[in-house]
């Protein structure tokens, strides 16, 4: 017991020493990139020094070094090391990304998550979902699937919504004795760490994802971005659930463990029964509905969505009509998200000014042959980038940043739309789920212990070949319809 007690700090130690060299050696490629006279041929100095930067960005997120929020300050400070330009000129070009409304959106949109489940809004919809499953894992199951694209617009998180959606499950196999390693648990919590962020892609106030991939995009309305990417989302979500159903089959649960009440003859009715609405959820439940409104009519006012998102969470803290407290807000921790968003767009913006970005796209036709390719394999190997970039690197903001400018910049001289092809990204990132650590719906769920890893990589490359699939029969004829094909 002694050599375990005094062996401890010596594990922790080693475990600093190897996380301090690790951002060291991360620091140490842009400092060498700037010091030291190196040329690539073709490749602006500032486009070199800004790959150093990725390369330093992807080893800290990759190895964990740094918490990602210090990670997305430190990208922030090499951005500014390597950039351009004498006095504040490095800094500014440094913090572009934060000038772009998307951090500031974010911000809006994740305290209209936090007054749900401050209020008990997304309590109350998480028992409305389970209760009416009458012992019927295949009800239970279906309504979870069915509810999530209008759950993703009122609770617009795809990991709030698994977080509050978890507790109401695990209650209902409680009650039925459902233990672990059975079918239905199995299959809905699978079902919950890869379907519901499908549901949140297809809404603008998805999560960093939706807001990042828009920004560097262009930019584009609420109505615009669910008018071009709810369809394919949607089919790639329900294609995906059917699949899954048939696997897993979860058939009638087992009987319950308490008698019902004398007024009702489901026990779903006993213990997931919602009490009225309190003044707060119907506050919070305006608030929310105005807000959707104000996104919905952009058409009409021309409102960039960052305006409503700030008008919506300005009335949270209300006095009176609020529902919410600045502490409330404080403890959800916006702020790692927001350093995560605006840090990975300057990282994006940086990589397309400099020339980094394309330079890169000229070296991948030029070492692949892209040009030569047929319409169907060119885009499977552009989608095949993005999932390794994905699988490599956790962090889907940075991988969002890195893959849209270079396959922008890759679709012009191969005569591809470069819009059309940057909203493959956003579907190929949140569909190429292989390990629990590489998405937050999944990690939380694996840690219910219902299911092996093993069977998540399962489902995520179930999941990665509906996507695909979706992508060539769904997604581009139908951008096509909307004035966006693939081909230029």
């Amino acid at each position: 017991m002694a050599d375990q007690t005094e062996s401890a700090p010596r594990q922790i130690e080693a475990r600093d020493l190897r996380r301090l060299l690790v951002t060291l050696v991360a620091f140490a490629c842009p400092l060498l990139a700037v010091l030291l006279p190196i040329e690539v041929g073709g490749l602006d100095p500032w486009g070199l020094r800004v790959l150093s930067v990725v390369l330093a960005g992807v080893l800290l997120w990759v190895s964990e070094a740094l918490p990602i929020a210090v990670t997305s300050i430190a990208v922030i400070a090499m951005l500014a090391l390597v950039a351009p330009g004498e006095g504040d000129a490095g800094i500014r070009s440094a913090l572009v990304g934060f000038e772009s409304p998307a951090p500031f959106f974010l911000l809006g949109a994740l305290a209209l998550g936090t007054a749900t489940v401050k209020t008990g809004l997304a309590e109350r919809f998480a028992r409305f979902l389970v209760r009416g499953a009458r012992g019927s894992g295949k009800r239970l199951y279906g309504q979870m699937v069915g509810m999530m694209p209008a759950m993703a617009i009122i609770v617009p998180s795809a990991l709030t919504r698994s977080v509050m959606l978890i507790p109401a499950y695990e209650e209902v196999f409680r009650i039925h004795r459902i233990e672990r390693g059975h079918r239905l648990p199995r299959l809905i919590m699978l079902a919950t760490a890869t379907l519901q962020v499908q549901a949140s892609t297809a809404v603008l106030t998805g999560g960093a994802v939706p807001v990042v991939a828009s920004s560097l995009l262009g930019g584009m309305s609420w109505a615009r971005w669910f008018a071009l990417m709810a369809l394919p989302n949607y089919v790639i979500l329900f294609i995906t659930g059917g699949i899954l159903y048939l696997i897993y089959r979860p058939g009638q649960m087992p009987s319950a463990d308490v008698v019902p009440d004398a007024d009702t003859d489901d026990i779903a009715d006993v213990r997931f029964a919602n009490p009225p609405m309190s003044g707060a959820e119907w506050r919070a439940l305006a608030i929310i509905l105005s807000t959707t409104g104000l996104w919905l009519s952009d058409g009409i006012h021309h409102l960039d969505p960052t305006i409503p998102a700030l008008i919506g969470a300005t009335a949270l803290f209300l006095p009176i009509v609020g529902v919410l407290r600045w502490e409330d807000y404080e403890a959800a921790s916006p702020w790692a998200i927001f350093l995560v968003t605006g840090s990975s767009l300057s990282l994006g913006i940086a990589l397309t000014k400099s020339g980094a970005a394309a330079w890169l796209a000229e070296t991948a036709i030029g070492s692949i042959s892209l040009e030569a390719l047929p319409l169907v394999p060119l885009l499977l190997v552009l989608m095949g980038m993005v999932t390794l970039v994905n699988v490599i690197l956790p962090n889907r903001t940075a991988v969002l940043g890195i893959t849209i400018p270079l396959l922008m910049s890759l679709a012009g001289p191969l005569g591809l739309n470069p819009f059309a092809v940057g909203l493959l990204v956003p579907i190929i990132t949140q569909t190429t789920i292989f390990y629990p650590v590489q998405l937050a719906t999944a990690l939380v769920t694996f840690r219910t212990r219902h299911y092996a890893s093993v069977e998540l990589t399962r489902v995520g490359v179930i999941l990665t070949i509906v996507a695909v699939v979706v992508i060539f029969a769904v997604a581009l004829p139908w951008w096509a319809l909307l004035g966006e094909p693939i081909r230029q």
